[in-house]
């Protein structure tokens, strides 16, 4: 997939794949680079890695007109591409918005499964809008036995976004459409959709899957310009961000009326 140039803004730290260049690395920062916890339960997420994807093996339609050649290279600290994946493949249940984010999660916990030495589990999970269905999630490595002593870190590492609540729709709307805009950054698939070649019809097919995601019609995105698209989608997702309200879902805010941390990715380390 033809690239353009990275954007220095912070949403693009969430490392939208169609704005990376293929084959480049890209060293986590910003929000991304932190985290609250250290010690011997999450040394694993200290050191750093290059995962390399390939957008074909979302298993969406999204795949299709990609070439060989269209890998791309992530490079930076296991606990940053764990945090960037979680986002990259969040959806309202099972439905994750942007098939390029699923590729990358998967290959995050591929990277994982291959570093754990079978004694450590990683589960990380992001819940920006409180009391809704819409969340990010990646795990990696086995279950512990029954009878195993488990010892667990958490680590919470902060995101652009800030955290909305269901039952407020304006924040709702604002999450919607940045989180819509950070996954279809809009000049870069601008770019892509000017063309007849690989990329402009992956670009296509990831606008198709966010439109039946969002809007539950895939074509209804034909046709219009990205800006246009991306506010149609950024509606829709805030539309069914509002319908998928869960039984147990939790205010954003904690009882003494400050706002809790929920647009962080919280990834708990377990050891035994």
């Amino acid at each position: 997939m033809t690239s353009t140039a990275i954007d220095a803004g912070v949403f693009l730290l969430l490392v939208s794949a169609s704005v990376l260049a293929l084959g480049s690395a890209v060293e986590p920062a910003g929000p991304f680079a932190s985290s609250t916890a250290s010690g011997t339960g999450v040394d694993v997420l200290a050191t750093t890695a290059t995962v390399a994807y390939d957008p074909r093996m979302s298993g969406t339609d999204a795949g299709g007109g990609t070439t060989a050649g269209d890998e791309r290279r992530v490079h930076g600290s296991l606990r940053g591409l764990i945090a960037r994946g979680t986002v990259a493949g969040a959806g309202i249940g099972d439905d994750a918005l942007d098939p390029d984010g699923v590729a990358f999660r998967r290959a995050v916990e591929r990277e994982l499964d291959a570093r754990l030495d079978g004694r450590t589990q990683v589960i990380a999970t992001w819940e920006p809008v409180a009391g809704s269905e819409f969340r990010g999630k990646l795990r990696a490595g086995g279950q512990p036995p029954p009878d195993a002593a488990v010892h667990a870190t958490v680590v919470s590492v902060p995101t652009p976004f800030p955290p909305a609540d269901i039952d407020d729709p304006d924040s709702v709307r604002s999450f919607a459409s940045a989180f819509v805009d950070d996954r279809f950054p809009v000049e870069a698939l601008r770019a892509s959709l000017r063309g007849e070649d690989a990329a402009a019809s992956h670009a296509a097919a990831r606008y198709r899957h966010a439109g039946a995601v969002a809007l539950g019609d895939g074509t209804a995105v034909e046709g219009t310009t990205p800006e246009e698209t991306n506010a149609a989608l950024a509606g829709g997702l805030a539309r069914r961000i509002a319908t998928s309200s869960t039984a147990t879902g939790t205010s954003s805010k904690q009882p003494g009326g400050t706002a809790r941390d929920g647009a962080a990715v919280r990834i708990v380390v377990r050891r035994w």
